[in-house]
C-alpha cells in the first residue's frame, strides 16, 4: 500500500537517507537525490511490514552549499 518513500524537493545538492526497523538495524539507505526506498532490504528480501525509521541528511545547491538539520523521523511500512 506504501512499500514506495521518495524525497521530493527542489535545490537541494545532495541527499544522504537510511531506513532503520524498529530494532535499529539499518535496512537501506541511497545517496541520490532521485534516490528512494522500495520496501526491500539492502540484500533485497521484502521489508517486513511495520514502523521503521528515516534519517535523513540535505545539502542546498545554493553559493554557500548550506548543510540543513537531519531530519528523523518515523513511519509505518504497510503492505
Amino acid at each position: 500500500m506504501n512499500d514506495i518513500l521518495k524525497i521530493t524537493a527542489k535545490g537541494l545538492a545532495t541527499v544522504h537517507a537510511e531506513i532503520y526497523n524498529r530494532w535499529g538495524q539499518k535496512e537501506y539507505e541511497w545517496n541520490t537525490i532521485n534516490g528512494g526506498w522500495d520496501g526491500y532490504s539492502a540484500s533485497g528480501a521484502p521489508a517486513v511490514q511495520g514502523p521503521y525509521y528515516i534519517v535523513l541528511i540535505a545539502v542546498g545547491a545554493d553559493k554557500n552549499k548550506t548543510a540543513f538539520p537531519p531530519i528523523k523521523q518515523a513511519f509505518e511500512l504497510v503492505r
